[in-house]
């Protein structure tokens, strides 16, 4: 069975303020770890149990995980 995953916009601005506190430093290292990170998001509709339930699940009424 698939999952839905949603990456919602204030996940994508964060993202995007990684790879450039990141790309400060090392540009090469951000980009591997903006790849990484799709490769990961990218496979969770098919192993989503995989991940560890979010502290933050209980605000929420769905089981939140994380990655």
């Amino acid at each position: 069975m698939d999952f839905r995953v949603e990456i919602t916009a204030d996940a994508e601005a964060e993202v995007d303020a990684i790879v450039a506190y990141i790309a400060v430093d090392a540009p090469d290292r951000a980009r591997q770890w903006l790849l990484r990170f799709y490769e990961l998001t990218n496979s969770l509709d098919r192993y989503p149990e995989r991940c560890g339930i979010a502290p933050e699940a209980k605000l929420v009424d769905f089981p939140l995980r994380q990655l």
